[in-house]
């Protein structure tokens, strides 16, 4: 196993491309190559969304939650190799509970709005309680670049994305994106 994958890390898929060894890029590779099967949606402002967090917060071990089938997981997790939660990203809009949840089971929790407007008025409306919450990071990407980065989405597509400055650059073989992510909350 250690000729396939010097990690020494499951899984590990062997391909034309080569050997990928890392879960989202073993999902993206078997979603394009087999679009017919409808695994990546398009135009889906949640996976955008989902994708622009793993960038922005892209680390080895960072993984996709089953946040889409249960409530509780995240959308998105760091473990540690103990299985103990060190990030926990959570997108949209979630309740205070489920905050606090995110904040007593994880190192650093992040709330990572998408929605425009509708995100806006959740954050004033909860920006008071969301201040006891030390460990927790509360990002908003803007809705026009999120209309436009949707747009982006399309079967086989290759996507690349940039941190630089504070902005956030999505570029696809024909178009870019920039948006700059607000950073409405950072821990304490």
């Amino acid at each position: 196993f250690l000729a396939i994958n010097p990690k020494s890390r499951v899984p590990a898929l062997v391909c034309d491309a080569g050997v990928i060894t890392e879960t989202p890029a073993i999902l993206g590779y078997i979603a394009e190559t087999f679009p017919q099967a409808g695994l990546a949606p398009l135009g889906d402002t949640f996976a955008m969304a989902r994708l622009l967090a793993f960038a922005l917060f892209a680390e080895e071990r960072l993984e996709f939650g089953r946040g889409l089938s249960t409530d509780e997981d995240p959308d998105l997790w760091l473990r540690d190799y103990t299985g103990d939660v060190e990030l926990w990203i959570d997108l949209g809009q979630p309740d205070e509970s489920r905050v606090k949840k995110a904040c007593a089971r994880a190192k650093r929790a992040v709330v990572l709005g998408y929605n425009g407007n509708a995100f806006d008025i959740w954050y004033g409306k909860n920006e008071n309680a969301l201040r006891r919450f030390k460990n927790l990071t509360v990002v908003a990407l803007p809705g026009d670049a999120m209309d436009a980065a949707c747009a982006l989405l399309q079967r086989g597509m290759r996507l690349t994305a940039m941190i630089q400055d504070g902005e956030l650059q999505l570029m696809s073989e024909s178009e870019n994106v920039t948006m700059r992510p607000v950073w409405l909350k950072k821990p304490e």
